[in-house]
């Protein structure tokens, strides 16, 4: 079987757009994987941007500092250096926000689903775009009533949190879930989380403790402001909590 380079590939889309006078979306979803790929997608992806005109890019990623590291946008050496982007990020919906979120999408699948489920999901899920996505998911295209949608947004969020944390812990898993639990637990600060770590992994030093805290900020498990760290995610929060009791 004959195989084709990526570029090939490419050019042959950019050329049938061309000619039926279309655009081609190139939509890649949680990007900043590409980075551990091995390959140099970043060239393809250059590439594509200067010699491409009938072919669009849309890049996506819940990990915005590997995202922002895999594009390199602002780095003289990164192939993507000097090319016009337009970002768009997501942020934490208030509670208005995530009601017409819900509500408009119901609407579209054209299922009614009442307020007090609707508000009831986002005291739980809060402002997560992604968790209030699959909520409306089970919801619209399952079927599922609101306790077992909400549930069920729940246990797939443990399952998606081990997979993800377990892709960045490597050696060091105690260490990690213990930064966690003392931020879940409401110990905001480097001082409180050092304490803590100590206590229940033995010794830590401050080098090795900022190298984990900042690959838990690039994942986004982890927030920081004001020199606080806190969980934004609910249901990250609400896992490392249950590991304390």
């Amino acid at each position: 079987m004959q195989k084709y380079q990526l570029n090939n590939i490419l050019e042959v889309i950019n050329e049938i757009s061309e000619k039926n006078n279309d655009v081609f979306i190139l939509a890649i979803d949680e990007a900043q994987y590409l980075k551990y790929s091995g390959k140099r997608y970043n060239n393809i992806l250059a590439w594509a941007y200067d010699n491409l005109k009938n072919i669009h890019i849309i890049i996506t990623g819940s990990e915005i500092g590997i995202l922002e590291e895999f594009i390199d946008i602002d780095n003289t050496e990164s192939p993507l250096f000097g090319r016009m982007i337009n970002e768009i990020k997501i942020g934490h919906f208030d509670n208005e926000t995530s009601y017409n979120f819900l509500k408009s999408g119901f609407e579209e699948a054209k299922i009614n689903v009442n307020d007090n489920d609707i508000n009831s999901a986002i005291d739980i899920l809060d402002g997560i775009a992604g968790w209030l996505t699959y909520y409306g998911y089970n919801r619209a295209i399952r079927k599922l009533n609101n306790y077992d949608s909400i549930n069920n947004v729940i246990e797939y969020s443990k399952r998606l949190i081990d997979s993800e944390i377990n892709k960045l812990i490597n050696n060091s898993k105690d260490r990690y879930m213990a930064i966690m639990e003392s931020i879940a637990a409401g110990l905001n600060n480097w001082s409180a989380i050092k304490a803590y770590v100590t206590t229940k992994t033995g010794y830590i030093s401050s080098t090795i403790l900022n190298n984990h805290i900042t690959k838990l900020l690039k994942y986004g498990f982890i927030k920081k402001s004001e020199n606080k760290y806190y969980i934004e995610d609910p249901l990250i929060k609400l896992k490392f909590i249950n590991k304390n009791r």
